[in-house]
């Protein structure tokens, strides 16, 4: 897998994260959201920026030349993107289920926002997934940084 391929996965995941963002504002005002969804939505654009900067840095490792060291690098950074961005997507889906339909009454927003309860545990498992993904790659970025 190139550089480009995974810079391309980069701005996939980024996508999804801004979805969801927007998603999230959009339902933020619907009373009884568990805690879970405020705290996960909350580091989404740290996500974002974190990954907007890992894929800058693959970007310049290619611009001079110095394309990741080897094809079994790539392809395990490829793995640990596309995990990412699996979780990012299976948790812009839990969102996309709160949001109310349009001209949703309070209490249908309400009651939507109660049938969120269940998936707080899950919202909060996909973003710790997405927390160590970032953390190997970033790991992986600082260690293969040039000094």
């Amino acid at each position: 897998m190139s550089g480009a391929e995974l810079i391309g996965i980069f701005s996939g995941i980024v996508s999804i994260a801004q979805a969801s963002i927007k998603i999230y504002q959009a339902v933020d005002d619907a009373s009884g959201l568990p805690r879970s969804f405020h705290d996960v939505v909350a580091r989404l654009p740290i996500v974002q920026s974190t990954l907007e900067a890992a894929a800058a840095g693959i970007a310049e490792e290619e611009e001079a030349g110095d394309s990741l060291a080897s094809a079994r690098l790539r392809a395990a950074l490829s793995k640990v993107l596309e995990s990412c961005r699996d979780k990012a997507a299976a948790l812009n889906k839990v969102l996309q289920a709160i949001m109310p339909t349009a001209g949703a009454k309070r209490m249908e927003r309400y009651l939507k926002a109660l049938k969120t309860i269940p998936n707080a545990d899950k919202v909060e498992n996909l973003m710790d997934g997405i927390l160590r993904d970032l953390q190997v790659l970033t790991v992986n970025q600082t260690v293969n940084a040039p000094m």
